[in-house]
């Protein structure tokens, strides 16, 4: 027989499983942008079953009075927004795009301490890219340019596995120059 810490880390070992398959599950059959309504309550739904099952995995028949504790709706809300936090990032990791390069020019860059560069997509749609989340924009050198708000820039679209484009700084081409404040 188990004892409750084995039953314990069983219990997030399946869970993680099971947040992966999850999140795959909704991004290859439905697929989308992954702050929608449609999908914030898929997460909440399925966050909910994978608790409740965890719950009495661990706790048996006693797991039912623990539904109406903080505990139980605290772990419900993080496994939804470890599902919401990772659709993203397995969308980028299943893509099996190579992805198309292009110039676009930078409606608002980095001044000001933000983590956001937004810009005009080929087709016309203004599109942004939070550099905080991708990996394949590393300011690695002092003497590397830095997106500004006016620049110019090489992004890379592609079509993630769940149906989703996303992009990808390429390199900064042209770096407006800072005017001084007085």
């Amino acid at each position: 027989m188990l004892n409750r810490e084995k039953r314990i880390m069983i219990s997030v070992y399946m869970g993680l499983f099971f947040v992966l398959i999850s999140i795959c599950l909704y991004g290859f059959t439905v697929g989308g942008e992954p702050f929608s309504f449609k999908y914030i309550s898929y997460c909440t739904v399925s966050a909910f079953l994978m608790t409740s099952l965890a719950f009495f995995f661990i706790y048996g028949k006693e797991g039912l009075r623990l539904f109406f504790k903080k505990i139980f709706s605290l772990i419900v809300l993080s496994v939804a927004v470890i599902q919401l936090i990772g659709y993203q990032p397995l969308n980028a990791f299943t893509s099996g795009d190579v992805g198309v390069e292009y110039e676009v020019k930078i409606t608002e860059g980095l001044e000001y301490r933000q983590d956001n560069v937004y810009f005009v997509d080929k087709e016309g749609v203004t599109r942004c890219i939070n550099t905080t989340f991708d990996i394949s924009y590393i300011i690695i050198d002092e003497n590397e340019l830095i997106p500004r708000t006016g620049g110019r820039m090489i992004v890379r679209e592609k079509i993630g596995g769940f149906n989703r484009k996303y992009f990808e700084i390429v390199k900064v081409t042209y770096e407006p120059e800072i005017k001084p404040f007085f």
